[in-house]
């Protein structure tokens, strides 16, 4: 898993450059933001009607999508604490198994993969827990 998502996201950078010139910054932001989007729009149907509503097909790949975009070179940029902020907390706004048994496998990846985001990682899943715990 980690492979194939890793090289869709070097794919997308490389059609962004292609399509925008040659500024990766300015491609890995416009990814972000798609990534971003996807993420919104999950929590927005979930909101609206529930876990029945969420594709988690959808939801795993963009979790997926979301982790090796950040563990990918080049990728720290003014999105980098929003996507981290939506990998952790949507497994826990979710929670079904399928969801957690996502976001394990995601948090894992991205702090492996990434270590020099762990405090921010860490952070956002202790908020997140913290949540939990008053609202379920």
């Amino acid at each position: 898993r980690k492979a194939a998502f890793g090289g869709e996201i070097r794919g997308m950078v490389h059609l962004l450059e292609a399509l925008g010139g040659n500024d990766t910054a300015l491609s890995l932001v416009r990814m972000g933001r798609v990534l971003l989007a996807n993420f919104v729009a999950t929590a927005r149907a979930f909101a609206r009607r529930g876990r029945s509503a969420v594709d988690m097909r959808a939801y795993r790949n963009d979790m997926h999508r979301a982790v090796a975009y950040l563990t990918s070179e080049h990728t720290e940029n003014t999105l980098t604490a929003d996507i981290v902020h939506m990998v952790c907390w949507m497994p826990v706004v979710l929670f079904t198994r399928p969801a957690m048994r996502t976001g394990v496998f995601a948090w894992t990846w991205l702090l492996s993969g990434r270590p020099d985001l762990a405090v921010l990682v860490l952070a956002e899943l202790a908020a997140a827990w913290r949540w939990t715990i008053d609202n379920r």
